[in-house]
C-alpha cells in the first residue's frame, strides 16, 4: 500500500498543484500513523513477552525505575502509603 501511495504522488495528475499538495499531506500522515501503530504493536509484544517470563517484585522495580515511573512510598513504619 505505501509503494501504491507513493507511486500515486509521483504519477502526473491533472488535478491543481493545491489538491496534490493536500493529498500528499493526507498521505504522509497516514503513513506516520502506520508507523506509530507498528511501534504500539512492538511495543505490547514486549510488554507481553516481559510480563510472560514472570521477573518477580525485583524486575517490576526495576522495569519502574527504568521507565521514570517512581516506587510506591512508604511511611516511616514500613506500610505503603
Amino acid at each position: 500500500m505505501d509503494r501504491r501511495g507513493r507511486a500515486c504522488l509521483r504519477a502526473p495528475h491533472c488535478c491543481p498543484q493545491a489538491h496534490q499538495e493536500a493529498l500528499k499531506v493526507e498521505w504522509q500522515n497516514f503513513l506516520n500513523l502506520c508507523i506509530c501503530q507498528e511501534s504500539q504493536l512492538q511495543h505490547v509484544e514486549d510488554y507481553r513477552r516481559v510480563s510472560r517470563a514472570g521477573l518477580g517484585r525485583a524486575g517490576r522495580e526495576g522495569t519502574m525505575r527504568i521507565s521514570g515511573a517512581k516506587a510506591p512510598h512508604k511511611n516511616d513504619r514500613g506500610a505503603s502509603l
